[in-house]
């Protein structure tokens, strides 16, 4: 939930603070499930995302890069979510045009609430 939380924030234009939960969502994503987990790479790619939206390009594809070995391991190369990280990579490298070209695509990690929560869910 922190995940969602911090891409709220990050669409209301705070980015500061959707960076710093996102950050920390991270963190437990890695300490719950590991570097090579489909939520880590989900966070990877959020953390792209405003990053992108601060107009650090450089910084955005190196995490839309990382969000895609991730995705290309567990998935598949030609999974839908490898393909929309991979589309994420290409717009990494150049300058960020908000609201003027194409945008990052942000997906979310889905939650279900008939589960028990886990860390990464609280």
């Amino acid at each position: 939930m922190r995940s969602h939380w911090g891409m709220c924030l990050a669409a209301a234009g705070d980015t500061t603070e959707a960076w710093t939960q996102e950050s920390l969502a991270l963190e437990d994503s890695q300490r719950t499930y590991g570097d090579q987990h489909q939520r880590t790479a989900t966070i990877q790619n959020s953390l792209g995302c405003i990053r992108w939206m601060q107009g650090r390009p450089r910084e955005s594809g190196e995490l839309f890069s990382r969000a895609l070995r991730i995705a290309a391991l567990t998935y598949g190369p030609e999974h839908p979510r490898t393909a929309v990280f991979r589309a994420n990579c290409s717009l990494g490298a150049g300058d960020p045009v908000p609201g003027g070209g194409p945008e990052p695509v942000a997906l979310f990690i889905p939650l279900h609430i008939h589960q028990q929560a886990t860390t990464i869910d609280r």
